[in-house]
């Protein structure tokens, strides 16, 4: 396969950024800055102290309306926050991945998608609970249409969701075959681990890791240019280098607003051949990551 590179712009507000942060968020987006704008306003009520922590955003090809908006946000922001833009050559998740990994300065790397609010505590959990080898698996609570749209940047300052948990185990339960539950913060250790027993493996929109860990099978795998595979790769081939999966949830909980689901493609059938390819050959290193990103 010839692999052809994007190029890409860098944009960065690092003023506030006096010392080296604890974490790197990698947030991914493209063209819907409505969602970008609440998850936004959930990263501004954060516990985690805004100096310890940046923002780097991962921008796969949004129009320049959009994109504009992002960065006059971003400007405004109390926290260091890097704006990567390539052009929209389709799905090309892997690559502005990889390029906000490379741009990244915290050891520690967490994984969001821009359609998803976070609990207050989301980046203070994943820092305090890192862990040498191990990546932490979380979920999402998939909310309704009818909720997603009653959001707004004020109600998500005031912790509209995670204060309303009680009635969101019920209403989502109703509405969302159980998936309420997933909205339960859980304080007591013995309970936390009893319902993190069952083995879980990355949903890309909340993972974490430490840097030097996906630096050392290359990073996301490019090949991947169409929606699925993607995350099952990267996770197979960390295994591969001994990195352990950790189950996440009822810590860093995770609000995902309603959209209609992304279609895999025409490029599915490709993606399940390079899945298989990867486990065939049990190679953890991709040719087809970090490497390119350091030739840009």
């Amino acid at each position: 396969m010839n692999f052809i590179k994007i190029p890409y712009t860098v944009w960065q507000n690092d003023k506030k950024l006096f010392l080296k942060p604890k974490i790197s968020l990698i947030m991914t987006c493209y063209n819907n800055f409505e969602f970008f704008n609440l998850t936004y306003y959930s990263l501004l009520n954060q516990s985690l102290n805004s100096n310890l922590f940046e923002v780097v955003v991962c921008d796969d090809g949004s129009n320049y309306e959009n994109s504009s908006k992002i960065k006059e946000l971003l400007q405004k922001s109390p926290f260091a926050s890097t704006y990567i833009w390539h052009e929209d050559r389709g799905f090309r998740k892997s690559e502005i991945l990889n390029k906000g990994i490379y741009h990244s300065k915290g050891d520690y790397l967490v994984f969001i998608d821009a359609d998803c609010m976070l609990h207050s505590k989301f980046l203070e959990d994943h820092l305090r609970h890192s862990q040498p080898k191990s990546v932490l698996v979380g979920r999402r609570a998939e909310l309704t249409k009818s909720l997603s749209r009653s959001l707004t940047p004020e109600k998500i300052l005031k912790k509209f969701l995670e204060k309303s948990s009680w009635w969101l185990i019920i209403y989502l339960s109703f509405f969302k075959d159980g998936n309420g539950f997933k909205t339960l913060y859980l304080n007591n250790e013995f309970l936390f681990n009893y319902f993190n027993r069952k083995k879980r493996g990355i949903v890309g929109c909340n993972f974490s890791c430490h840097k030097k860990d996906i630096e050392a099978i290359n990073g996301f795998n490019m090949r991947f240019q169409s929606y699925g595979g993607e995350e099952s790769d990267l996770e197979y081939r960390l295994r591969l280098v001994g990195v352990q999966m950790k189950s996440f949830c009822h810590r860093a909980i995770q609000y995902h607003i309603f959209h209609a689901k992304r279609e895999q493609g025409s490029k599915a059938i490709l993606n399940e051949a390079l899945l298989k390819e990867v486990e065939q050959s049990k190679i953890h290193f991709t040719e087809y990551g970090l490497n390119y990103i350091n030739d840009n």
